[in-house]
């Protein structure tokens, strides 16, 4: 997809999502890369009673996501004046015959403002939600707990002519996860 000086490279296979924007102006290039790999979904039980899967926890059964055959559609969302407010990636899978998997991914444009070396740079970047939606899980006992295991990756880097950033998540990093009011057994 190129929309006015902006490049996104989506690469989907199966449950690796990796997404590449690379933005172009005058003498300025800003690139951020960002890739999610979604593993599995892990019943478990929480042994040490903690709300967090480890390696305490005993588990039951788990499903390799990659093993899933996955479906990809992806849109654009726009406001009333044809501004760009989203990408939309969904993809779904069937668990079982009747259990579903849904993730959608809501790429959103935003800008930030860094001081980078007493200067000020601002820059267009974007921000990944996803939403997971599980359907019918098949559970193999109601009392236990259900963990999504993933990993997330993430690169940035600025251009100009007298100057070059670049962060990259190394290590142990962890993006910020919210849960959603919703969740049903």
């Amino acid at each position: 997809m190129i929309r006015e000086g902006l490049k996104i490279i989506i690469e989907k296979r199966n449950t690796v999502l990796k997404i590449n924007f690379v933005e172009k102006g005058g003498l300025t290039k800003t690139e951020l890369e960002i890739t999610l790999i979604f593993d599995k979904l892990i019943e478990l039980n929480d042994n040490n009673l903690n709300g967090m899967f480890d390696s305490n926890d005993a588990v039951i059964s788990f499903i390799n996501l990659h093993s899933l055959n996955w479906t990809t559609e992806v849109s654009e969302n726009t406001d009333s004046k044809k501004n760009l407010v989203e990408y939309l990636i969904e993809q779904r899978a069937n668990l079982t015959e009747q259990g579903k998997v849904l993730l959608t991914y809501h790429i959103i444009p935003s800008t930030e403002t860094f001081k980078i070396l007493e200067r000020n740079i601002t820059v267009n970047i974007y921000k990944v939600k996803f939403d997971v939606h599980i359907e019918k899980f098949p559970w193999k006992n109601d009392n236990f707990f259900l963990a999504l295991q993933l990993k997330f990756n993430n690169e940035f880097e600025y251009k100009d002519k007298n100057l070059k950033v670049k962060f990259k998540a190394v290590g142990s990093v962890t993006p910020f996860f919210e849960w959603g009011g919703d969740a049903y057994a």
